[in-house]
């Protein structure tokens, strides 16, 4: 992950694309598709509220933005609190996971971006 920021004001929908994908969106001169997480997964729109924000990554030099309903913050945790195996969550996400930090019987899923921009249904963005 790049960075993360609010929603860009314009958004130029691209024709013929899934409804997932928002539009393009230029973000210091490069263009980046805007693409609704929620919508993707399978669990309805992602409301674009004042709390909403874009997951900016990069892949192959790529850019793209992720839209979430809200960035809580940041954690960082030790290698040691890692495990392999990803918790049940309550959104379609499992194929995305790549494991789980736990701490104090709490568990923050792992989502691997590169496995999600380069599954085949992602891949896939003519509607």
């Amino acid at each position: 992950m790049r960075e993360v920021m609010s929603l860009p004001g314009q958004l130029t929908r691209v024709p013929g694309a899934r409804s997932w994908i928002l539009g393009l969106s230029n973000l210091r001169g490069q263009l980046m598709p805007i693409v609704d997480l929620r919508q993707f997964l399978g669990s309805g729109v992602t409301p674009a509220v004042r709390s909403s924000r874009v997951l900016v990554v990069n892949h192959r030099d790529v850019p793209a933005g992720f839209l979430v309903d809200e960035v809580l913050g940041f954690r960082r945790f030790a290698e040691v609190e890692y495990q392999a195996v990803p918790p049940p969550t309550l959104v379609r996400c499992e194929r995305f996971l790549a494991g789980s930090f736990r701490r104090a019987g709490d568990s923050w899923p792992v989502m691997s971006l590169k496995k999600l921009v380069e599954h085949p249904s992602f891949l896939q963005t003519a509607g």
